[in-house]
């Protein structure tokens, strides 16, 4: 969160992003688009 803390990412994305990257998950199902295309994983190129 301290990452994105000037994009009000919220706590939530937070943590699906976190667990996406554990379980190496490259696809999630979101009607927030906006939020999930500022976020950039580890482990692909973007969600």
């Amino acid at each position: 969160m301290e990452k994105y803390a000037d994009s009000k990412i919220d706590f939530v994305d937070c943590a699906i992003m976190a667990m996406a990257e554990r379980l190496n998950i490259s696809r999630i199902l979101t009607v927030d688009q906006r939020d999930f295309r500022l976020l950039r994983p580890l482990h692909v190129d973007a969600f």
